[in-house]
C-alpha cells in the first residue's frame, strides 16, 4: 500500500477528532438531557406528592375547624403531625436544593461543550489558513475539505438542534421550576395560616372553660334578673295580664285602694320585684274595662245575623227555619231602700276556649230602678240595650265584625222569651217586653215593605198618614205656624206610623205558621218558686180548715210580748170581745210556720249579734255529736220552713234539752219570751201535726221536685221541655190529697215506693218512723193532711198554668221550645242579687258599676272572648278610652233617682192639693145646699146638684144610701134619693141628724210609685210570690 500523504493524513486525523469530539458531545447531551428529565420527573413527583399532603393538610385543618370541642384532647397529635409535616417540609427543600444542583452541573457541562465547538471552530479556522497557504498542495484535496466542510455543517445543524433542544429543556425546566417555588409558597403560606389557626384553636381551647363560666355567669344573671324583676307597664301602657290579675283579685274582695300593696307584697314574698306603680284610679279603670269588654262581648252574640230581616224566622219546603234567638231572664229585690233589678239572657254562643256552640246565659248586670213598677224596668232594659248598641256600633272590633249598625230593634226582634218568678210586677214585665217584641217585627217587616215597594205604591200611605197628621194638629194654618225642628219631629212620628202599619199589613197576609215565628214569646215561671208558693197554697188551705172546724183543737197562738196579755184567753176568733183583741189577734201568727220562724229567729237570725247562734251550733256539737246549723227560716230560702219541720221533729228532744240549757245558764232561771213561745210550741200537739204535715210534703214532694229541677238546671235542660215533669207533680199530689193516710202507715222501707214522687227513696228515714210512731197522738193528722195536699193540688195547678194542654207552650213545636230556650229556676238571678248584697256588707265602698263589671266580666267568660276576638290595639284601646269616659256613672245614677223621687213627691204634693181644694169646694157646696123632701123635685135634679145633693143626705143620716155611690147611673142615685125621700116622711130618720160629720177621704188611688219591690210578703212568708 503506498503511503499516505501528510496532507491526507492530516485530513484523517482532523475527520478522527471531529467524529470523536462529536461522539462525546452528543454523549454528553443525551446524558445531560437523561439526568434533567430524569430530575424534572423526580421534581413532577415530589410536586405531586407536596400536593397530597397540602390537601391532606387541608382537610385536617377542615377536621380542625369542626373538631374545636375535641382540640383539648387531639393537641398532642396535632403537634406530632405538624413536626412530621415541618419535616417533610424540609426533606423537599434539600431535595430541591439537589434537583438546582444537578440543573446547574448540567448547565456548566453544556457550556463546555460550547467551549469544545468554539475550540474546534478556531481549529478549522486554522486548518483553513493552512489549507489557504497550501492551496497548491490542497486543490486535491478541496472536494474531500468540501466533504468534510459538508459534514461539519451537519454537525453544526445537529449541534443548534440539540441547542434548541437544551433551551427547551431549560425552558420547561424553569417554568417548573418557577410553578414549584409558586406552589412552595402558597403552601408554606397555607401551612402558615394552618399554624396560625391551631394555635388561635389552641389558645380559644385553653380559654374555653373560662368563657363558659363567664357566659354561663352573664346569663345566669341576665335570667335571674329577666326572671325576678317584672315591668307592669309596656311603652306606658299597663300589659294585659296586669289588667287581667286586677280583675281576678277584685273578685276575690281585694278593693282598688289595697290593690298595688297586694300585688307587690305577693311579688315580693316569692322573689319578684315589681317596676311600676298602681294607683286606686287605674285600678278601678281596670275593672271598668272588664264590664265594656263584655258589653262588647253581648253586642257581638246578639248581632250574630246576616241582615235585618233574612235571619228571622222564615217558612220553607222543609220547616221553620232557625235563626238566632235569645231569652230574658230577670229578678228584683230591695236593698237599703233601692231597688235593684238583675237580669240575665240566654242564647246560643260559642265557647272561646274550645269552639264549641252550645246554650250559654250571659249576665246583663245589676240595675237600681228608679221605683219598683214594671215601666221603670222597660226602660231599664232599653237602657240596658241600648247601651250596649251603642258601644258595639262604636267599637272598631263592632265596625269589622258588622258592616250596618247594630239597632235596638234588631234585637228585640229575635227575643223569644221570659223566664222569671211569679210576682205580678214581672209578669207585666213579660207583657210589655212581649209588645215590643211585637212592636220590632212590624218595624222591620214595615222596613222591608219600604225597601221592596217603589215610590208610585207608598205615595198613597204617605199623603194619607200626611193629612191625618196636619188635620190632628189643627189644620193646615197651625202646620205652617210650627218651627222646621217641629215639623220635622211629627214627620219623623208620621213615618213611624207608617212604617209600623206597613208591617202590620205585611203581618197579616202571612201565613199563621209564619205569623207564629215571627210573633213567638213564650213565659215560663221558675220552678224553685212554683214549690214555693205549692206550700203556702197547701198551709192555707190547712188554716182554712181549722176555721171551718173551730171545735177541733187548734195550735196555740204564739202571740209576741206586747199582744200577749191582750190575747191571755182567747183561743179562737169567736172569743174576741173587743176591737183590741181583734187587732191583736189579727197581729198574731201559730202552728207550724210561726214556729219554724221563731225557732229561726232564735237559733240562726239573720242577725250575728241577736240570739244564739255559735252557742246552739258548739250545744249541738258537744251534746248530740254532729254539727248542725239550723236552716236559715230567718233569711229568704227555697224550702227553709220544710227543712226546720223535719230538724224540729226528728230532734224533738234534743231542742227541748237546749232550751232548758239557755233557761239554766241566766241568772234569773227564765226564759225570754219568743223562747217560752218556742216552748209552747214543741209541747203543743196541733203545732207539731203541723210541723209533721210540712215535712212530709218535702219528703214526698218538695225535695225529690227541687232536686230533679235543679238537676235539669245544671244539666242547662230546656224548662219549655219538662212539662210532663209538672203534670207528674200534679197527679200525684192528687193521688195524695185522695189517699193522705197512706203517708202514716206501712213499712218505711218500701212505703216510698208509692208514696214518694218517682219512688225515690225517703230523704230522712228516720223522720218517716217517728211520725208513724207519733201519727196516733197528733190530732186531725189526715184530715189536715188531706186539706194540705187538696190546696197544693190546686195551687200547683195555678201556678203551672203555662203548661196547661192547648197552652203556648204545649202547642209550641221542639223547634220553636229550642228557640225560647230557657233555664227551669231563676236561681241565676236570686244569686246575682244575694251575691251583690253580701259584697256590698263586706265592701261598702264597692260601686256598683265595680260589682258588674266583675261579675260580668267573669260569668259571661269575656277574657277567652278578648284573647280571641281583640285582635289590633285598637280594639284594646277603645276599651280603656270608654272605661276612663264612664268614671262616675255610680253618682250621675243616684243624681238621676234623687230627682225622680222628688218629682214623685212633688206630683204627690200637687195631686193632694188638688183633692183637699175639691173637699173644700165640695164642703162649700154641700153647706149651701138644702135638703130637698118634695120626691116631685128630685127628677129635676141633674149633674153635681143631683151628686152633691145624694152627698147632703147622707149627711143627714139618710137610711139605705150607703151602697149608692156618686159614680152610680143618674136614675140609680134619683131612686135613693126617692127611697131617703119616703122613709124621711114615713118617720124613719130626721133632720135633726144633721150634724157636722167627717166626711170620709178619698182613698189614694194612685200606685205608690216609691214602694220598694221585693219577693218578701206577709204572714212570715218572707221567700214567697204572689200569684
Amino acid at each position: 500500500m503506498p503511503a499516505l500523504s501528510r496532507s491526507e493524513q492530516q485530513r484523517r486525523a482532523a475527520s478522527d477528532l471531529g467524529l470523536q469530539a462529536q461522539d462525546q458531545a452528543d454523549h454528553s447531551l443525551e446524558h445531560s438531557l437523561a439526568t434533567a428529565q430524569a430530575s424534572l420527573l423526580e421534581a413532577g413527583s415530589q410536586i405531586e406528592t407536596l400536593e397530597e399532603t397540602i390537601s391532606i393538610q387541608n382537610q385536617k385543618n377542615s377536621e380542625l375547624r369542626i373538631t374545636n370541642g375535641q382540640l383539648s384532647e387531639k393537641i398532642s397529635s396535632l403537634e406530632a403531625r405538624i413536626a412530621s409535616q415541618e419535616a417533610r417540609i424540609a426533606s423537599l427543600c434539600s431535595r430541591k436544593s439537589q434537583m438546582s444542583h444537578d440543573l446547574r452541573m448540567a448547565r456548566q457541562k453544556c457550556a463546555r461543550q460550547l467551549k469544545c465547538i468554539d475550540g474546534l471552530c478556531k481549529t478549522i479556522t486554522d486548518l483553513k489558513e493552512i489549507a489557504a497557504t497550501g492551496n497548491g498542495q490542497l486543490k486535491d484535496l478541496k472536494s474531500q475539505h468540501n466533504d468534510a466542510l459538508l459534514d461539519l455543517h451537519l454537525l453544526e445543524t445537529q449541534n443548534q438542534k440539540l441547542s434548541k433542544t437544551l433551551s427547551k429543556v431549560q425552558a420547561s425546566g424553569g417554568v417548573a421550576q418557577q410553578e414549584y417555588k409558586e406552589r412552595l409558597v402558597l403552601m408554606r403560606s397555607k401551612l402558615t395560616d394552618s399554624q396560625k389557626q391551631a394555635s388561635m384553636l389552641k389558645k380559644k381551647t385553653q380559654r374555653a372553660s373560662g368563657v363558659l363560666e363567664r357566659s354561663i355567669a352573664r346569663t345566669a344573671k341576665k335570667t335571674l334578673t329577666q326572671a325576678t324583676t317584672y315591668h307592669l307597664m309596656e311603652k306606658g301602657v299597663f300589659k294585659e295580664p296586669v289588667r287581667d290579675l286586677v280583675c281576678y283579685l277584685f273578685k276575690t274582695g281585694v278593693p282598688a285602694y289595697c290593690m298595688n300593696e297586694v300585688i307587690h307584697s305577693c311579688c315580693s314574698l316569692v322573689g319578684i320585684e315589681l317596676i311600676g306603680k298602681i294607683s286606686r284610679t287605674s285600678a278601678a279603670h281596670f275593672i271598668r274595662e272588664g264590664e265594656v269588654s263584655a258589653k262588647l262581648q253581648i253586642g257581638y252574640e246578639l248581632s250574630q245575623t246576616q241582615g235585618m230581616f233574612c235571619c228571622l224566622f222564615m217558612q220553607s219546603s222543609q220547616g221553620v227555619l232557625q235563626s238566632p234567638a235569645f231569652t230574658f231572664s230577670a229578678d228584683g229585690t230591695g236593698d237599703r231602700a233601692i231597688n235593684y233589678n238583675s237580669r240575665h239572657l240566654n242564647l246560643k254562643a260559642e265557647d272561646y276556649t274550645t269552639g264549641e256552640v252550645s246554650h250559654k246565659t250571659r249576665f246583663l248586670g245589676i240595675m237600681p230602678s228608679m221605683d219598683g213598677s214594671s215601666a221603670e224596668s222597660i226602660k231599664d232594659y232599653d237602657l240596658v240595650l241600648g247601651n250596649i248598641c251603642d258601644l258595639f256600633n262604636r267599637s272598631p272590633f263592632g265596625k269589622r265584625a258588622r258592616h250596618d249598625p247594630l239597632r235596638l230593634v234588631d234585637i228585640f226582634v229575635k227575643l223569644t222569651g221570659m223566664h222569671t218568678d211569679h210576682c205580678s210586677k214581672e209578669k207585666r214585665d213579660a207583657e210589655a217586653l212581649k209588645q215590643k217584641k211585637e212592636n220590632a217585627v212590624h218595624q222591620i217587616l214595615g222596613e222591608k215593605q219600604i225597601v221592596g215597594c217603589d215610590e208610585g205604591e207608598l205615595l198613597p200611605h204617605f199623603v194619607a198618614a200626611c193629612k191625618k197628621m196636619v188635620e190632628k194638629l189643627g189644620g193646615q194654618k197651625v202646620w205652617e205656624k210650627l218651627s222646621e225642628t217641629e215639623q220635622a219631629e211629627h214627620n219623623a212620628k208620621m213615618l213611624e206610623g207608617i212604617i209600623v202599619d206597613l208591617g202590620k199589613e205585611s203581618l197579616e197576609l202571612m201565613s199563621d205558621d209564619e205569623k207564629r215565628a215571627l210573633t213567638l214569646f213564650l213565659w215560663a215561671g221558675c220552678g224553685c218558686h212554683k214549690d214555693l208558693n205549692t206550700v203556702r197554697g197547701g198551709y192555707t188551705s190547712m188554716v182554712q180548715w181549722y176555721q171551718e172546724h173551730e171545735s177541733e183543737p187548734q195550735p196555740i197562738l204564739l202571740a209576741n210580748r206586747d199582744n200577749a196579755p191582750v190575747l191571755a184567753e182567747i183561743t179562737t176568733e169567736g172569743d174576741i170581745e173587743n176591737e183590741v183583741q181583734a187587732r191583736a189577734f189579727e197581729m198574731t201568727g201559730r202552728g207550724g210556720i210561726k214556729c219554724a220562724q221563731i225557732a229561726g229567729a232564735i237559733l240562726n237570725n239573720k242577725l250575728d249579734k241577736k240570739r244564739h247562734h255559735d252557742v246552739f251550733r258548739w250545744w249541738w256539737q258537744e251534746e248530740v255529736g254532729c254539727a248542725f246549723t239550723f236552716p236559715d227560716t230567718s233569711n229568704t230560702r227555697f224550702g227553709s220552713y220544710c227543712d226546720a219541720a223535719i230538724a224540729l221533729i226528728v230532734n224533738l228532744d234534743n231542742f227541748k234539752k237546749f232550751l232548758e240549757f239557755v233557761k239554766e245558764k241566766k241568772n234569773k232561771h227564765r226564759w225570754s219570751h219568743m223562747e217560752q213561745n218556742l216552748w209552747d210550741a214543741l209541747h203543743d200537739a196541733p203545732t207539731l201535726c203541723e210541723l209533721v204535715i210540712l215535712g212530709l210534703y218535702a219528703e214526698v214532694i218538695g225535695i225529690p221536685y227541687i232536686t230533679k229541677i235543679r238537676e235539669h238546671a245544671q244539666n242547662k235542660v230546656n224548662m219549655l221541655d219538662l212539662g210532663p215533669l209538672h203534670n207528674d207533680v200534679y197527679k200525684h199530689m192528687q193521688i195524695l190529697s185522695a189517699k193522705p193516710g197512706q203517708l202514716l202507715v206501712g213499712d218505711p222501707t218500701v212505703s216510698h215506693l208509692t208514696s214518694v214522687l218517682y219512688g225515690n227513696t225517703w230523704s230522712n228515714p228516720t223522720f218517716i218512723e217517728i211520725i208513724h210512731s207519733m201519727g196516733p197522738s197528733l190530732p186531725n193528722i189526715t184530715n189536715l193532711l188531706g186539706a194540705f195536699f187538696a190546696g197544693a193540688c190546686a195551687t200547683w195547678k195555678r201556678f203551672t198554668s203555662e203548661f196547661a194542654p192547648g197552652g203556648l207552650i204545649d202547642e209550641a213545636s221542639q223547634e220553636e221550645k229550642e228557640l225560647a230556650w230557657i233555664m227551669p229556676t231563676n236561681d241565676i238571678n236570686e244569686g246575682a242579687l244575694g251575691s251583690f248584697r253580701v259584697m256590698m256588707r263586706r265592701q261598702p265602698q264597692l260601686s256598683l258599676t265595680g260589682y258588674n263589671a266583675q261579675a260580668m266580666y267573669f260569668h259571661n267568660d269575656t277574657q277567652a272572648f278578648v284573647k280571641k276576638h281583640f285582635v289590633t290595639p285598637e280594639d284594646l284601646k277603645f276599651v280603656h278610652t270608654v272605661a276612663r269616659e264612664n268614671s262616675g256613672e255610680d253618682w250621675r245614677c243616684r243624681k238621676e233617682i234623687i230627682e225622680h223621687g222628688k218629682k214623685c213627691a212633688a206630683e204627690k204634693v200637687a195631686r193632694r192639693e188638688k183633692r183637699q181644694k175639691q173637699a173644700e169646694d165640695k164642703r162649700s157646696r154641700l153647706d149651701q145646699l138644702q135638703l130637698v123632701f118634695d120626691k116631685n123635685k128630685v127628677p129635676d135634679l141633674k149633674g153635681d146638684r143631683l151628686k152633691d145633693m145624694l152627698d147632703k143626705f147622707k149627711e143627714a143620716g139618710a137610711p139605705h144610701l150607703d151602697n149608692t155611690k156618686r159614680s152610680d147611673k143618674v136614675g140609680d142615685i134619683r131612686n135613693a134619693l126617692i127611697r131617703a125621700i119616703e122613709s124621711y116622711h114615713e118617720g124613719e130618720w130626721g133632720s135633726t141628724s144633721d150634724t157636722s160629720q167627717e166626711s170620709e177621704d178619698e182613698s189614694e188611688d194612685d200606685e205608690e210609685s216609691s214602694k220598694v219591690y221585693s219577693d218578701d210578703g206577709a204572714s212570715g212568708w218572707s221567700d214567697s210570690d204572689s200569684d
